[in-house]
């Protein structure tokens, strides 16, 4: 795959984008929808193996951009561990169930854990230590999307839910932040989102959340709304976090996968940890983690 720009962000500042520029970005995105969207949707739909299998694969391709963002694609222990434990916790997450998924990476992470320990000097530390906090940050996820999907009509409505949310949240904060600006929300972390995009984005986020009322279990609009707009603040932090992981790495992209975007993990960062997010919610206690009781 290839890498994204390398080119460093240390110390950027806001600049106004030329319409042109803008522009193209818009269509660029607007690419990456039409052909993203439709193979995500289908998968929902059809649910497990299907579903299973699309985590799956996105999982490789997240790992092969997370190691040549934090491992600068140095192959050694910890990015064996990294490569062998997250695709494997999502197949036990398939074929064994969401307790076998979370031994296994607990075992991963363990071992890498000891190979940080092991790191015969300060930069391999470093770098060992990014690479093993690669074993949460992507395989967690990826494994509750595979539970929270489940193979009912319960999984599939929760997560065209979730998707539909956090997509609301990430179109609300783009067109948002483009049309009204405003103070920048953390301009050392990334420069370009406005306050005005964080609040739209969850304002967008609420109100696709409380659309699916009567879909999800018993559960109302307002507080549909309200798990809505949190998992809209969860993906802007979410976004937030890939932001400074790539700025402390001094890239801009993860990499180059999705035109407008960048990379995979540039589209999904908030999708990750809206999934997360949504998993301490409970399913909203009816489908998803609290089935696991």
């Amino acid at each position: 795959m290839p890498s994204g720009s390398s080119r460093g962000v240390r110390g950027a500042t806001a600049q106004p984008v030329t319409e042109p520029a803008a522009n193209g970005m818009i269509k660029s995105r607007l690419l990456s929808a039409a052909i993203a969207i439709p193979p995500t949707l289908g998968a929902i739909y059809l649910g497990p193996p299907y579903f299973d299998l699309f985590v799956l694969v996105a999982a490789f391709i997240l790992l092969w951009e997370w190691v040549r963002l934090c491992g600068r694609g140095v192959v050694e222990w910890p990015t064996i561990v990294l490569a062998a434990v997250v695709p494997g916790a999502v197949g036990c997450a398939m074929l064994l169930g969401i307790g076998s998924a979370m031994l296994v990476l607990a075992a991963g992470l363990a071992a890498a854990l000891l190979f940080i320990a092991l790191a015969p000097d300060a930069p391999r530390r470093s770098r060992r230590r990014w690479l093993a906090i690669g074993v949460l940050y992507l395989g967690l996820p990826c494994v509750l999307l595979v539970e929270l999907r489940g193979d009912d009509a319960a999984g599939r409505v929760l997560l065209l839910w979730l998707f539909a949310v956090v997509w609301a949240a990430d179109t609300g904060a783009f067109v948002f932040g483009r049309w009204v600006g405003g103070p920048r929300l953390a301009p050392k972390v990334s420069p370009a989102k406005t306050w005005a995009g964080f609040v739209g984005g969850t304002v967008c986020a609420a109100a696709v959340g409380a659309a699916f009322t009567g879909t999800i279990g018993q559960v109302g609009a307002s507080l549909l709304a309200a798990a809505g707009g949190l998992l809209g603040v969860a993906s802007a932090l979410g976004d937030l976090l890939e932001s400074w992981i790539k700025r402390r790495f001094g890239v801009k992209d993860a990499g180059g996968i999705m035109p407008g975007h960048g990379g995979l993990l540039d589209r999904v960062d908030g999708l990750l940890a809206a999934t997360v997010a949504l998993a301490v919610m409970g399913g909203l206690g009816e489908v998803g983690l609290f089935a696991w009781y």
